[in-house]
């Protein structure tokens, strides 16, 4: 008789609670720098193991600096290892009945923690702490710090199953927050437009707290307020042998006559989001702001309205020129919108903007929109090439901030972020002045030495009142002063000057300051040849690398079997299709995010020990399907050849595998010997819960895998 092994599995009924319980903000401003230090909660209230996954929102312009995980009262520290060694490690610490945590970076601004075999009864503390450069904004310094995600509309290429957020309107995940200002900004007037905040101040600054915890459906926003002379600021830090300095200004410029009259040679196309996403506050503000904006376009300019959601529609076929009658036209138009057009196919309305005959004169796009989509890339990319700058305004009360910075940053445009208590409208139309607002050229940083390397390379374009953050290195800690000089138009060149002020890091020679790994991080952003080794070197998380956890338990602790995978919904952003203030509510017909599993077609970079002869490889689509269908499967018995073969698994490969159970090999060791090299050639392809699954019976059966040769021809076609 055949023996089949049962892997113990918790069932849904025991996991229905979320096992977040708290999440807890520290957040410290000193001048333009931000750190902020965040505490999750986890409890196990089931009866059964699980593995906890949250995906969770972080700035897209934050750098994780450190990471550590206290399991059960022992706490360790995170270390940042290559991805395929983290994922290798954390699936074998779960099959060996351990438990392990893993941090991985899934995109810029979202991050997704796993907390495999977290035993019934059991609490997690997860710590992580990142930093970030603010930013002025003429005179306002602008703080938001996201808590959770909106559904967004498309495909999540880069996302795997586990890592793609899902949603509850039966969750509240709450928040607690305080906050300390100091330096420059506690001088400034400051307010939530978001939370209600308690202030009270002492000589260590100005003290910020949330009233009571609160329910995590919006971002947090703090705003500062500073009529400052002198705006610009200079840092200087540790890089282990070497210094690293950072040179902030926010330049002014003056009007510049000549920028009237492009102006009027100028084409604005305005797209405004209608997607069922906007339905609520954003979409009755946008309104608001474009009926201001149809009022201040330039005589003589052209333009056009795009709305969008599943289909795009336009006011004109063509951008038109600014008159009476077109302005009439286009109040008409921006009357009639709602947010009742579907999902959010924000790439085929760009296109048409792109596309659009637009004559000689500048080409910008003023884009207004929550963002909540998972790809932005492409058509950024696009946008650039046809010469368009993208102006976006992020609308909403929990807005998918990477990717509207992301569009704006690419084309040489600006971003603007909004919430629903900030007066939308009036932001919406201030952003829409800096379309005809001049920009400055020819932008040079000079420092006081020469340095041995500068972020950015090139600067193309800065605005009135933006902010830039330039970078050096140096062999010696630098002194002087560092000039910023641009021209706008055709008047005199310009510049700005600010000291860099003696050197008050405390790191050794061995290790690197914040400063030092936020401008590694900024370099790693642009994804250059050597990324993964700047990762390595400076301990961030990135595409090549995630921090790392493992928690040994001792031999009577471990689990027994596989964990059932929890994932922590997100709360509904407020205002989300009509729940915010905005009492509008209707059903629409609206498609749902999708996500996929991306293949990759390349051959492996290492053989197998196990090979004989065997037959051609099938075509590579019955592999597809296979992997599909076997992502069904639950672990609790090992499969057998005949389920393969229902799940998919071709004849070809069948066939081949059932030669080697009629010359005698067990079956078992056969599908389980199958299974290990399908998992070693198409790791990244895999959902990873299948990974650790084929990993948790190979430990459960020593010495079964090697036992068993895989035949050549099935490893060639998996491959």
């Amino acid at each position: 008789m055949r023996r089949t092994m049962m892997a113990a599995a918790a069932t849904r009924a025991d996991v229905s609670r979320s096992p977040l319980e708290r999440v807890r903000i520290e957040l410290t401003v000193d001048g333009m720098f931000a750190e902020v230090a965040v505490e999750q909660l986890y409890r196990n209230a089931a009866q059964s193991d699980i593995e906890a996954v949250y995906s969770f929102p972080v700035p897209s312009e934050a750098t994780l600096l450190s990471f550590d995980a206290d399991i059960s009262g022992t706490r360790h520290v995170g270390q940042v290892v290559p991805a395929a060694q983290a994922d290798e490690q954390y699936e074998d610490s779960i099959a060996g009945g351990d438990t392990a945590v893993l941090l991985e970076q899934v995109e810029p601004g979202l991050f997704t923690a796993s907390i495999g075999n977290l035993r019934a009864g059991e609490t997690a503390i997860l710590r992580y702490r990142y930093g970030m450069l603010l930013r002025w904004n003429g005179n306002r310094v602008r703080l938001a710090l996201p808590t959770t995600i909106a559904p967004r509309y498309g495909r999540a290429r880069r996302l795997q199953p586990y890592q793609f957020p899902e949603h509850s309107l039966a969750v509240e995940n709450r928040l607690e927050l305080k906050a300390r200002i100091s330096g420059l900004l506690a001088q400034a007037r400051l307010a939530s437009p978001t939370h209600d905040m308690r202030q009270t101040r002492d000589g260590a600054g100005l003290h910020l707290a949330l009233e009571s915890a609160t329910v995590m459906d919006r971002d947090v926003v703090i705003e500062a307020r500073l009529g400052v002379t002198d705006p610009h600021g200079a840092l200087v830090g540790r890089d282990g042998d070497r210094w690293v300095a950072l040179a902030s200004f926010r330049p002014t410029l003056p009007e510049d006559p000549s920028s009237r009259a492009a102006s009027a040679a100028r084409t604005v196309q305005i797209v405004v989001d209608c997607s069922g996403s906007m339905m609520g506050d954003s979409i009755a503000q946008a309104r608001i702001g474009l009926k201001r904006i149809i009022e201040a376009l330039p005589d003589g300019a052209r333009f056009n309205i795009i709305a969008f959601g599943s289909d795009w529609r336009t006011l004109y076929p063509q951008p038109v020129q600014v008159t009476a009658r077109t302005r009439r036209d286009a109040h008409a138009f921006a009357r009639g919108l709602d947010a009742d057009m579907g999902g959010t196919e924000m790439e085929k309305a760009l296109d048409a903007a792109i596309r659009a005959e637009t004559g000689a004169g500048s080409r910008d796009i003023l884009l207004i929109t929550d963002g909540e989509i998972w790809d932005a890339g492409d058509i950024a990319r696009r946008a650039q090439a046809a010469g368009n700058r993208i102006f976006s305004v992020g609308v909403g009360s929990a807005v998918a901030e990477a990717k509207v910075r992301q569009l704006a940053e690419m084309t040489g445009g600006a971003c603007e972020l909004v919430t629903p208590n900030e007066d939308m409208g009036e932001r919406i139309y201030r952003h829409f002045q800096r379309i005809l607002a001049p920009s400055a050229r020819d932008v040079q940083v000079a420092w006081p030495a020469r340095p041995a390397r500068e972020w950015p390379v090139k600067i193309e374009r800065l605005h009135d009142g933006d902010t830039i953050h330039a970078f050096a290195w140096f062999d010696t800690c630098p002194e002087g002063s560092v000039t910023l000089e641009y021209s706008a138009g055709a008047g005199t060149p310009l510049r700005a000057e600010v000291a860099i002020p003696p050197a008050k890091d405390n790191a050794s020679v061995s290790s690197q300051s914040p400063l030092a790994r936020i401008a590694a991080a900024a370099r790693i952003a642009a994804a250059p040849d050597d990324a993964s080794e700047l990762a390595m070197t400076y301990q961030l998380p990135s595409r090549w690398t995630k921090y790392l956890v493992l928690h040994e338990r001792a031999a009577n602790d471990k689990a027994v079997g596989l964990p059932v995978t929890v994932k922590v919904p997100q709360t509904l952003a407020a205002g989300w299709h009509g729940t915010g203030s905005v009492r509008a509510f209707r059903r629409m017909q609206s498609a749902p995010p999708a996500s996929s599993i991306a293949f990759s077609e390349a051959p492996p970079a290492f053989s197998l020990r196990h090979r004989i002869p065997s037959e051609p490889s099938p075509d590579m689509r019955e592999l597809r399907i296979f992997i599909a269908g076997l992502s069904a499967w639950k672990g609790r018995t090992l499969p057998m050849l005949q389920q393969l073969r229902d799940w998919g698994l071709s004849d070809a490969i069948a066939d081949a595998l059932l030669a080697q159970v009629a010359r005698g090999e067990p079956e078992e060791a056969v599908v389980l010997s199958f299974l290990v090299v399908l998992i070693d050639l198409r790791r990244q392809d895999l959902p990873r819960r299948l990974r650790y699954t084929v990993r948790w019976w190979q430990v459960r059966r020593p010495g079964l895998v090697e036992r068993c040769l895989v035949p050549v021809g099935v490893s060639q076609a998996m491959a």
